[in-house]
């Protein structure tokens, strides 16, 4: 995989079309919010916006595309659909579309 912290590197792509995802600083938590899993991995964050996760909640279509370093890109794709636990997310924290 190339840098998944560079620009464009990762895409969502939902029912409305792609949306690239925005690289942020990690939170200040005094520790990394993940242990690392493999020496060779990467961990980075990504804006996710309210609007953002209603997208994601209403979209059939949930698709995460990663950069090679190639340039080619890898898909990921969920097994079952995410809609029911991306909406009991926004629910459960009282963000509806009022």
């Amino acid at each position: 995989m190339a840098d998944i912290r560079a620009p464009a590197s990762l895409t969502l792509v939902l029912d409305g079309g792609p949306q690239v995802l925005q690289p942020i600083d990690a939170p200040p938590l005094g520790q990394g919010a993940y242990q690392p899993v493999a020496s060779w991995g990467q961990t980075a964050y990504f804006e996710l916006t309210v609007q953002m996760l209603k997208l994601m909640a209403a979209s059939e279509k949930l698709q995460l595309d990663v950069r090679a370093a190639d340039g080619s890109s890898v898909s990921f794709v969920p097994s079952v659909d995410t809609r029911p636990a991306l909406s009991d997310y926004l629910r459960a924290r009282g963000i509806t579309d009022d």
